[in-house]
Protein backbone atom coordinates (compact mmCIF):
# COMPACT_ATOMS: atom_id res chain seq x y z
CA UNK A 1 0.00 0.00 0.00
CA UNK A 2 1.19 2.91 -0.97
CA UNK A 3 0.45 5.62 2.51
CA UNK A 4 0.08 9.59 2.39
CA UNK A 5 1.68 10.28 5.46
CA UNK A 6 2.70 13.73 7.11
CA UNK A 7 5.87 13.30 6.49
CA UNK A 8 4.99 13.43 2.46
CA UNK A 9 2.82 16.65 2.79
CA UNK A 10 5.61 19.25 1.90
CA UNK A 11 6.46 16.51 -1.35
CA UNK A 12 2.82 16.21 -2.81
CA UNK A 13 3.29 18.97 -5.08
CA UNK A 14 0.29 21.70 -4.58
CA UNK A 15 -1.74 19.24 -2.23
CA UNK A 16 -0.21 21.29 1.27
CA UNK A 17 -1.89 24.21 -0.06
CA UNK A 18 -5.02 22.47 -0.40
CA UNK A 19 -5.22 20.65 2.36
CA UNK A 20 -4.10 24.04 4.13
CA UNK A 21 -6.99 26.10 2.75
CA UNK A 22 -9.59 22.95 3.77
CA UNK A 23 -7.73 22.98 7.11
CA UNK A 24 -8.82 26.47 8.09
CA UNK A 25 -12.06 26.75 5.66
CA UNK A 26 -13.94 23.64 7.71
CA UNK A 27 -17.26 24.72 6.45
CA UNK A 28 -15.85 24.06 2.79
CA UNK A 29 -14.60 20.58 3.43
CA UNK A 30 -17.18 19.12 1.65
CA UNK A 31 -16.65 20.31 -1.23
CA UNK A 32 -12.84 19.15 -1.73
CA UNK A 33 -11.91 17.00 -4.02
CA UNK A 34 -10.81 14.27 -1.56
CA UNK A 35 -10.53 11.41 -4.30
CA UNK A 36 -8.26 13.83 -6.33
CA UNK A 37 -5.88 14.59 -3.28
CA UNK A 38 -5.39 11.02 -2.48
CA UNK A 39 -5.02 9.97 -5.98
CA UNK A 40 -1.88 8.33 -5.77
CA UNK A 41 -2.71 6.51 -2.68
CA UNK A 42 -4.06 3.85 -0.97
CA UNK A 43 -4.20 4.51 2.59
CA UNK A 44 -3.63 7.74 5.58
CA UNK A 45 -2.51 8.42 8.53
CA UNK A 46 -1.40 10.67 11.05
CA UNK A 47 -2.00 14.24 9.66
CA UNK A 48 -3.57 15.83 7.57
CA UNK A 49 -5.84 12.75 7.36
CA UNK A 50 -6.62 12.99 10.90
CA UNK A 51 -7.83 16.78 10.78
CA UNK A 52 -10.51 15.46 8.20
CA UNK A 53 -12.21 12.42 9.54
CA UNK A 54 -15.48 13.50 9.18
CA UNK A 55 -15.39 15.05 5.62
CA UNK A 56 -13.84 11.95 4.85
CA UNK A 57 -15.69 9.53 6.65
CA UNK A 58 -19.06 10.84 4.60
CA UNK A 59 -16.78 10.51 1.13
CA UNK A 60 -15.66 6.92 2.27
CA UNK A 61 -18.52 5.27 4.52
CA UNK A 62 -16.87 1.83 3.59
CA UNK A 63 -13.35 2.86 5.14
CA UNK A 64 -11.38 1.34 8.16
CA UNK A 65 -10.38 3.37 10.30
CA UNK A 66 -8.15 2.37 13.16
CA UNK A 67 -8.14 4.81 16.16
CA UNK A 68 -5.26 4.72 18.65
CA UNK A 69 -5.39 6.50 22.06
CA UNK A 70 -2.64 7.13 23.83
CA UNK A 71 -1.96 9.20 27.30
CA UNK A 72 0.09 12.44 25.37
CA UNK A 73 2.49 12.38 28.64
CA UNK A 74 3.65 8.75 27.75
CA UNK A 75 5.37 9.92 24.99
Amino acid sequence: YKTHHMKCFNEDGGRAEKFTEAYYNPEKQDEVDWDNLYDEFDTALDWPACSFIVPLMKKYPDAKVILTVRDPDSW
